[in-house]
């Protein structure tokens, strides 16, 4: 079989090569290039409406700037088929961060520095992803739709003998194409995989865009199908707080009456939107740890999905207005009866969104859109009236 036919058959079979694993991932992100990666995946497939955070501190004068870069390190400890125990620590600039994660089955738990201790009490509807990127696990799906070359063995990562291969992207075929790209989300333009030459694993991943890396992933240290203590996997909260219901967000389409009767504050909708529009509804709780006040959120999207609206609603409070995205201060306007505070994201934050704020009676309603102008944005929040609690009547 040729070098290429090994590596494959290599690959196919790495995530049935061992029982446990256990090791240590770091990875180094540069942020810059990760958001250019998001965006121009973006504009090549119309997407449109959504928001990229970079990991960082907020950009305001007296705040300090945010990273140019990142890293992280996750303790990782598996159990095949279904248990896993990850801890993180994440260097941001001067703040050091740490989470733990365990799955157990369709379970998990989690603790985090500011949202505390959740769990999904075993909802198989509300699972939870690893920290680390499953595909270096599962690589077959690193290959789909690219074009490879295989540089050879020699190479040593995490005391593993290992080939390494690179990737890019495959020029579609005028008879033949099939948007694997599309499927399985944002690609770079090429990656550098050295895999594990007996397990099949990736050990290290480079991802690169316009021939610069923006992704590094790599083992520091990694053993196979050693057993792991049974007790790895059972969850304690670091503060000793029993955890809470990770599914305190409502299932999205609840109809508006409900989230309106449900809401501990009075809810606002918009009156005569576009025909074609589309409206879907949930409600928050408070968490108190996590210093997120009760809400409610609606998303208004055209049907051909050209503009989309999100509002987020809560009670008012004597609270200090929130800090714009950039530390800009809010720019104050009153149109068409509504007096709103306006946050316009300039050329380079890109993709955040517009973002409108403003008050009926004791309820703050926030917009937020990457589509609409500012003036749309005012006109859409002046058709904003009471919801009703109960169900349209047809009598």
């Amino acid at each position: 079989m040729s070098e290429l036919g090994d590596l494959l058959t290599l690959v196919i079979v790495a995530r049935d090569s061992y029982r446990t694993l256990h090791g240590t991932v770091h990875t180094w992100t540069h942020h810059e290039r990760s958001i250019e990666a998001m965006r121009r995946f973006n504009d090549a497939h119309g997407v449109t409406g959504g928001i990229l955070y970079a990991m960082g501190t907020e950009r305001t004068e007296d705040a300090e700037p945010a990273p140019e870069t990142s890293e992280s390190e996750v303790r990782i400890w598996l159990e095949v088929p279904d248990r896993a125990r990850c801890e993180t620590t994440r260097e941001i600039g001067s703040q050091s961060l740490d989470d733990l994660l365990i799955v157990d089955g369709t379970t998990w738990w989690s603790d985090h520095p500011e949202f505390g201790a959740m769990t999904n009490h075993g909802d198989p509807h509300h699972l939870h992803g690893l920290p680390v990127g499953q595909e270096i696990l599962d690589p077959i799906r690193l290959l789909v739709g690219r074009d490879l070359v295989v540089l050879g063995p020699g190479v040593t990562v995490a005391a593993r003998q290992a080939i390494t291969v690179t990737t890019a992207v495959r020029r579609a075929s005028q008879v033949l194409f099939i948007d694997e790209d599309h499927m399985l989300g944002p690609r770079p333009d090429s990656q550098e995989l050295v895999i594990d030459a007996e397990r099949g694993i990736v050990l290290r991943q480079t991802s690169f865009l316009d021939g610069e890396p923006y992704i590094v992933t790599a083992f520091t240290e990694i053993v196979f199908d050693e057993p792991i203590d049974p007790d790895l996997f059972v969850f304690a909260s670091r503060s000793g707080e029993a955890p809470i219901d990770a599914g305190f967000v409502r299932p999205r389409n609840v109809p508006l009456h409900d989230v309106a009767a449900a809401a501990s504050f009075e809810v606002f909708a918009a009156r005569d939107v576009p025909d074609g529009w589309r409206l879907t509804c949930s409600v928050r709780e408070a968490n108190d740890r996590a210093g997120w006040p009760a809400a409610v959120d609606l998303h208004y999207a055209a049907s051909d999905a050209s503009a989309n609206v999100n509002v987020t609603e809560t009670a008012v409070t004597d609270r200090a207005p929130e800090r714009t995205p950039d530390g800009r201060p809010w720019e104050t306007l009153t149109r068409d009866g509504v007096t709103c505070r306006v946050w316009d994201p300039a050329d380079d934050d890109w993709p955040m969104p517009r973002i409108l704020v403003f008050e009926r009676g004791k309820t703050e309603i926030r917009l937020t859109s990457t589509e609409l102008s500012r003036d749309a944005l005012v006109v859409f929040a002046a058709m904003f009236g009471p919801a009703r609690q109960t169900p349209p009547s047809f009598d």
